[in-house]
């Protein structure tokens, strides 16, 4: 998977992606929702890059997750 500019395009909305973003100097990565915009408590950060999330892992037989790849037991 590569990197999608926010400038080139957005998730969907309700989408939750990997983003690349900054704060001031610090660069970091982290996994948000987008609901037209960026879901996060820090109105510093600047989400600059995406991606989608990749597929879950497969379940073992004990652990169920839901869509959101939550354990649910």
């Amino acid at each position: 998977m590569k990197w999608i500019s926010v400038k080139e395009r957005l998730p969907e909305i309700g989408d939750i992606v990997l983003v690349y973003y900054r704060r001031g100097d610090y660069r970091g990565a982290d996994i948000m929702r987008y609901i037209g915009r960026w879901l996060t408590v820090d109105p510093l950060v600047e989400v600059t890059h995406w991606m989608p999330l990749p597929e879950p892992p497969k379940e073992s037989g004990r652990e169920k997750t839901d869509e959101n790849g939550r354990n649910n037991r």
